[in-house]
């Protein structure tokens, strides 16, 4: 029987586990802590933070994985490099890609040094490094984060100096990237690489919650209705150049985006499948499987036929949101009739954790994009 090593143990890993399973693979489970929904699932559950690259490894000396992979977790994606380099095991990509992708802020000066979506921004270790910046608004954000964590909207030096505290803190390299803000619609942009070419990329409309907090995403729209005609080809050629840029040569890569009025904007890059379930969103379109496809290409298999549909019903995912520390109950929660994946990230009584301290997703559930207007909102 073949095993896998997978890294986290959370929702977003839940379609991963569930897909190894069915493919007759003895799962293991690794977190920090004994806690999420997908260790009723796995054959073996570990203990182990997923950035400890050595536990890692000895637990990969153990078992013998063929092998190690994550989803929707950039935390997860420098020890997958890692330790599947050291092991001799599938990976997409070498670790120093990895390191270049979990610094927002190198991201950010390649694609500037190669005039790929130029956009003005600092990076800082202190807040005396900010006084220079006077271009607002602006985005605050730790540069090694994701999730919304410490991220913030800010209008003037005050703001400024209030954000780079709060993002300061939520860095592990304490280090903070400050950026223009860019105007104009947001889009989230899946890619797989094969063999240095893209085959495949999807264009979907990130919805946010700014009213709940900067760039909380409330869901996704699929195929995308603000990327269209001249705004897609040139999306997909920026995406194509920046995965040209990084070296990428196998696997997905996953980008947001804005749509300005001087063209698409890059916001973000990762060498992995995203965290929001856009997967099963396209997928629910009659398009291609990603997960699928990810799996079997990092398994040396044959890939299923990639070509996208000439024409879809517009589908949407959208997020069921509730405040960090709540107590969760299903019932305060609905879905239409024509409703068909979904999802719950808690039971009856367990308290929503905090990932951004905000507004945290607690489910999904995908439908026709027409019957998104019944169920945004929780019951009353």
């Amino acid at each position: 029987m073949k095993r896998a090593i997978v890294l986290g143990v959370s929702h977003a890993q839940l379609d991963l586990i569930r897909y190894l399973k069915q493919a007759g693979w003895w799962v293991i489970g690794c977190s920090y802590r004994h806690e999420g929904r997908g260790i009723p699932l796995v054959d073996q559950f570990e203990c182990i933070d997923i950035r400890d690259e050595a536990a890692l490894l000895r637990l990969a000396e153990v078992v013998k994985p063929d092998l190690v992979y994550s989803v929707g977790s950039d935390f997860a994606m420098r020890s997958v490099a890692h330790v599947a380099a050291r092991c001799g095991l599938p990976t997409f990509f070498p670790r120093e890609t990895a390191d270049l992708l979990a610094e927002k802020s190198e991201v950010r000066a390649l694609l500037n040094s190669k005039n790929l979506s130029p956009v003005n921004y600092l990076a800082a270790s202190h807040e005396s490094e900010t006084a220079q910046w006077n271009c607002y608004p602006a985005v605050v954000k730790p540069v090694d984060s994701q999730g919304q964590r410490g991220v913030s909207l800010v209008r003037s030096r005050g703001e400024l100096i209030q954000a780079f505290h709060k993002a300061h803190g939520n860095s592990r390299q304490e280090k903070v990237i400050v950026e223009e803000f860019l105007p104009g619609p947001e889009v989230s942009v899946n890619c797989l690489v094969v063999d240095g070419q893209v085959v495949v990329v999807t264009v979907s409309d990130r919805l946010v919650a700014n009213e709940l907090g900067f760039g909380i995403p409330r869901g996704h729209v699929f195929p995308s209705v603000f990327c269209r005609d001249k705004t897609l080809v040139e999306t997909k050629a920026l995406a194509a150049h920046s995965i040209d840029a990084l070296g990428v040569r196998n696997g997905p890569v996953y980008f947001q985006m804005k749509l300005t009025r001087q063209g698409p904007r890059v916001i973000e890059i990762a060498p992995r499948l995203d965290g929001c379930f856009l997967w099963k969103l396209i997928e629910t379109t009659g398009s291609v499987d990603l997960l699928d496809a990810t799996v079997r290409l990092l398994c040396g298999k044959k890939l299923p036929n990639l070509t996208l549909p000439l024409t879809m019903e517009s589908q949407c995912l959208v997020f069921w949101l509730a405040q960090s520390g709540n107590v969760f109950r299903r019932q305060d929660y609905n879905a239409p009739d024509e409703a068909g994946a979904r999802e719950f990230f808690y039971d009856d009584g367990e308290h929503v954790r905090s990932t951004n301290g905000i507004s945290e997703k607690v489910g999904y559930c995908v439908c026709p994009a027409v019957a998104v207007e019944k169920w945004v909102r929780p019951a009353a």
